[in-house]
C-alpha cells in the first residue's frame, strides 16, 4: 500500500471507523484513541494490506482493538451511547419528530450497552454500518453459518432489552 493509497482509505474510511468504535465503545474520547491506533497499525503494515483490503483489515483490527480496552476495563459503564453524527435526513423531520428519534437513539444505544461485545459488534456491523454478512464473517474471522445464528440472537437480546425498557415497536 502506497501513501496515497494509505490517504485514501483514511479519507474514505475514517469516519466510519470512528463511528463504528464509538458504538462499540460507548466512548468518543476512546473511539478516537481507538480509530487513530487502526489507522497507525494500518501504517505500520501497509506492506502487507492489499490495496482494496484496508476496510477489511480496519475494521478486523479496531475491533481487536475494542474488544482489549473492553478487557481492561475495571468498571463497566452504563448510559446511552451517542452515534457521532445526525443523519442528514433528521434536518427534514419537526421538532417533535426529532425528540423522538433522539429518545429512540439514546434507547438503542442503552440497550446495546447492555449486550455482550460480541453482541454489539454485530448489531453494529450489520445494522449501523450496513455490512453483509459475508463481509461481516471475513471481517470477524467467523464461519457463515456461525455469524448469522449469533447475529439471530444478539437481534433477539437487543429486542429484550429495548422491551424492558419500554420500547415498543412503531
Amino acid at each position: 500500500m502506497e501513501q496515497d493509497t494509505f490517504q485514501s482509505a483514511l479519507a474514505d474510511h475514517g469516519d466510519r471507523i470512528y463511528s463504528y468504535a464509538v458504538w462499540l465503545l460507548g466512548d468518543r474520547e476512546e473511539a478516537r484513541d481507538i480509530t487513530q491506533e487502526g489507522f497507525m497499525r494500518l501504517w505500520a503494515k501497509r506492506s502487507m494490506v492489499a490495496d482494496g483490503a484496508a476496510w477489511v483489515w480496519l475494521s478486523r483490527t479496531v475491533y481487536r482493538l475494542c474488544i482489549d480496552r473492553h478487557r481492561r476495563r475495571t468498571v463497566r459503564r452504563e448510559g446511552a451511547l451517542a452515534e457521532p453524527s445526525e443523519a442528514s435526513g433528521s434536518q427534514k423531520l419537526g421538532p417533535l419528530q426529532r425528540v423522538e428519534q433522539s429518545e429512540l437513539r439514546t434507547a438503542i444505544g442503552s440497550a446495546l450497552a447492555r449486550l455482550s461485545p460480541r453482541d454489539r459488534v454485530l448489531i453494529v456491523l450489520r445494522e449501523m454500518q450496513g455490512m453483509s454478512c459475508e463481509k461481516m464473517a471475513e471481517v470477524l474471522e467467523m464461519n457463515l453459518n456461525t455469524l448469522k445464528s449469533g447475529l439471530h440472537r444478539a437481534r433477539d437480546r437487543l429486542r429484550n432489552e429495548l422491551t424492558k425498557m419500554g420500547v415498543q415497536r412503531p
